[in-house]
């Protein structure tokens, strides 16, 4: 019986992933006769299989910050998702790219390369994306207002900035940013003596994102100014009548309103109610009101002589009868 001496092993360092190493041994006999017994190993390629899942974070609502990388897998989470034929050592490199900081649209994207030391790599791919999506946040309401006038014309101009906003009794934040967009819209109601203005503001912030305010102004007409009194004086009682009757001195005023609308008159008082029989004085009073029920009297005095008496005739007397 031989024994078998080893001869070579081709290759000397055994391959890492895959390929051959050849063992050949040498059997000879007393008289020198030798023959070599080859031995191949095939080495074949371990496997990586991935048996996890990696899912996309999309539509987050929040601004852009640094800390949204956390919502990535982290390296150790995704090698745990692999496994090797051989147990290899896996390693998981990962590669982050920012593809947008905006408020308004960011997106952070994470590539992973993985290796089993060399025989197996593969790259995986995980994203975080979002925006800005919430509206800025009203606490307060805003001051009503009214003002003196007769038409749209004399509505205040709206408010065109946060600071003025904030005056009337607004306080805005925003989760992002203090970057914001005023517009305003009018409603006119109007009645026979009032206009009343529902103006609506809009804020929005730098993405687009709005909240609405409203406030109320009232347009008022302004109270009637204090009109002149009239006075007649007159030698009978049976002069004195009131406005609108035959012969009568009381010739009412023409009195406008703020907004220079006609108002007519109405007699309010008569003082006495009687008209004296010789001499005294008659007071009229009428009352000229707006559709905003202000109000001013006119006053129209009739004083009245005392009547005289006059003799015009001769009394002789008789006498000597």
């Amino acid at each position: 019986k031989l024994t078998g001496v080893l001869k070579s092993v081709t290759p000397t360092k055994v391959p890492e992933c895959e390929g051959t190493v050849t063992y050949v041994y040498t059997f000879t006999d007393c008289a020198s006769h030798a023959h070599d017994w080859e031995f191949v190993y095939k080495i074949e390629k371990p496997t990586m299989t991935f048996s996890g899942s990696i899912v996309d974070v999309e539509g987050v609502d929040a601004c852009y910050t640094e800390e949204q990388k956390n919502k990535l897998l982290t390296a150790d989470a995704v090698k745990a998702m692999y496994t090797s034929s051989c147990n290899r050592e896996i390693t998981v490199t990962p590669t982050d790219e920012i593809e947008s900081k905006s408020d308004c649209g960011w997106k952070i994207t994470r590539t992973y390369t993985i290796s089993d030391g060399g025989c197996n790599t593969d790259t995986k791919t995980m994203s975080v994306s979002g925006s800005d999506k919430s509206a800025p946040v009203i606490t307060g309401t805003l001051k009503s207002l009214e003002v003196t006038g007769c038409s749209l014309t004399d509505v205040p101009a709206a408010y065109a900035s946060i600071a003025e906003l904030a005056a009337a009794g607004l306080t805005i934040s925003d989760n992002c940013s203090a970057d914001f967009t005023i517009s305003s819209k009018d409603v006119e109601t109007s009645s026979n003596c009032s206009i009343v203005v529902t103006r609506t503001y809009t804020i929005a912030d730098a993405c687009g994102n709005s909240v609405t305010a409203e406030q109320t102004i009232t347009i008022k007409r302004a109270e009637l100014e204090k009109l002149t009194q009239g006075s007649a004086t007159v030698s009978c009682p049976d002069e004195v009548k009131g406005a609108g009757e035959a012969g009568s001195k009381i010739v009412l005023p023409d009195v406008e309103d703020a907004c220079g609308n006609k108002l007519t008159g109405v007699l309010k008082s008569v003082t006495p109610s009687e008209v004296p029989t010789c001499d005294g004085t008659v007071t009229y009073v009428y009352t000229f009101t707006d559709c905003a029920g202000s109000s001013q009297d006119w006053t129209f005095v009739y004083t009245i002589e005392k009547p005289t008496m006059t003799f015009s005739g001769s009394i002789v007397d008789v006498e000597g009868v």
